[in-house]
């Protein structure tokens, strides 16, 4: 007698990963230029993380519950 056991190995979506990578450096610098003296050049570090997180993150923005949290867990 044989059993043989399947593990769901998640494989990680890279772009998806870089999407939440990019989101949580935006908070990041979001929350420094709303807690504390912000300059221009903060100010437009964010605007540039803003564009390029819409581009990246474009693909995943209607996805919800479940599936964002099955990926994010795949990134780590």
């Amino acid at each position: 007698m044989s059993f043989a056991l399947f593990v769901e190995c998640e494989s990680p979506d890279k772009k998806f990963c870089e999407c939440m990578k990019l989101s949580e450096e935006f908070n990041r610098i979001n929350s420094e230029i709303l807690t504390r003296n912000s300059n221009n050049a903060k100010l437009n570090y964010a605007k540039k993380i803003v564009a390029k997180k819409r581009k990246i993150c474009f693909d995943y923005k209607n996805m919800v519950g479940e599936e964002l949290i099955k990926r994010k867990k795949a990134c780590n």
